[in-house]
């Protein structure tokens, strides 16, 4: 829920702008039984958005202890999309036909870099990606933090590697790069400057960064606030914008080449939809439906929700239209 206290927490973690209370989580939906409440704080200046207190480090591994967690999957065993009705094949189809994402797919990598080159995927879940690359002829290493998806990932790649994005192993540690990956990695980093400093330093010369993230201007967080997927607090502990995700890299010596954004009609498919209903039933069993005496979140109209935001984003500019935005750097010098 959004709250109107508009009293300053702390500091904002890239550019050190005034935080202000934006919304109250009541709950890991994931795991409403076992978590407290969290207060999600952003920036009147680079609209970078946070969990604020940030949590205790010895709490994070614990976040991830979910059955059914993405990575913990074999690339290509995980659940198929919904068919849905016909009303939501012809919505579904209709956001196709006005995706113009840039995905983060072979062809991407096939239009940047030689087949030998050197990738590493930092954050690399159960190995997909590396997988795919390692296929093309790259030379590809991964570090990935969560056990579960680390023993899956060594299955298709043996250059995987225990570690963190703020702690990057030793193994890794010592190897240089032409390209580097993070894909939505940085939104779980409790030190998010250190884990972007982390990953430019294991760049050669003329390296690339890659990093995506969710995208904190999405149209569809605005409207969906609590309910939106790629929110998931609190595995999900920072919320870039465009600008502050820019802001911090340039703050630490990289240089911008590329702005590109992605994800437009999965927010349109029948399992988003689900997964929104299904957060706010979590939600209304948490708060018992009302605050003040009012409805915590309102009424699910669930599938008018999708066509309005269809209607809103069709044309919108790239910014407000898709769910994660994309950052190609380099080192500045």
């Amino acid at each position: 829920m959004e709250t109107n206290d508009q009293s300053c927490l702390g500091g904002c973690l890239v550019c050190g702008g005034a935080l202000r209370p934006w919304l109250m989580v009541p709950c890991d939906w994931r795991r409403p039984d076992r978590s407290p409440g969290y207060q999600l704080g952003r920036c009147e200046r680079c609209g970078f958005g946070q969990v604020d207190p940030r949590p205790a480090a010895n709490e994070i591994a614990d976040f991830y202890d979910v059955e059914d967690y993405y990575t913990h999957a074999e690339a290509g065993a995980r659940r198929g999309e919904r068919a849905g009705r016909w009303v939501d094949r012809l919505r579904l189809k209709l956001a196709w036909l006005c995706d113009r994402g840039v995905e983060l797919d072979e062809g991407w990598f096939r239009a940047r870099l030689k087949p030998g080159a050197r990738i590493c995927d930092v954050g690399c879940g159960s190995g997909g990606l590396l997988g795919r690359l390692a296929r093309l002829g790259y030379e590809v290493t991964g570090v990935e933090p969560d056990p579960q998806a680390c023993a899956v990932a060594q299955r298709q790649v043996p250059q995987v590697f225990a570690g963190t994005a703020e702690e990057i192993p030793p193994e890794v540690q010592s190897r240089r790069f032409d390209c580097v990956v993070m894909a939505h990695v940085l939104e779980h980093t409790r030190e998010p400057r250190r884990a972007l400093g982390q990953a430019a330093d294991l760049l050669a010369e003329g390296g690339l960064l890659v990093v995506e993230t969710p995208n904190n201007d999405a149209e569809g967080l605005r409207r969906s606030g609590l309910l939106w997927p790629w929110l998931d607090v609190p595995r999900h502990l920072n919320f870039f914008t465009e600008r502050s995700l820019r802001e911090l890299s340039e703050g630490l010596g990289l240089k911008v080449l590329e702005c590109q954004f992605r994800g437009y009609t999965r927010q349109f498919n029948a399992r988003w939809i689900h997964r929104e209903a299904s957060i706010r039933e979590i939600y209304d069993r948490k708060t018992d439906g009302l605050s003040n005496g009012r409805p915590v979140l309102g009424s699910p109209h669930r599938g008018a929700n999708a066509w309005q935001l269809l209607a809103t984003t069709a044309w919108a500019s790239a910014r407000r239209k898709y769910d994660s935005v994309r950052i190609v750097a380099v080192r500045s010098g």
